[in-house]
């Protein structure tokens, strides 16, 4: 899986893909959680979603 999106206060993986949508989706499905997760980027080893944004072309 290149995409695991994080609960930030538990600190473990919840949802995993290879889509980055899909990875945006869940935290979006999740409004009142979403301050909560995180994404990171196994490939590019980083959680900053502007670097991940960019390296996807959206």
């Amino acid at each position: 899986m290149r995409y695991t999106v994080y609960n930030k206060a538990m600190k473990r993986p919840v949802f995993q893909t290879n889509n980055l949508e899909e990875a945006i989706d869940y935290t979006r499905r999740h409004p009142r959680k979403s301050r909560r997760h995180c994404i990171y980027d196994d490939k590019l080893k980083t959680f900053d979603i502007k670097k991940i944004r960019l390296a996807a072309g959206i």
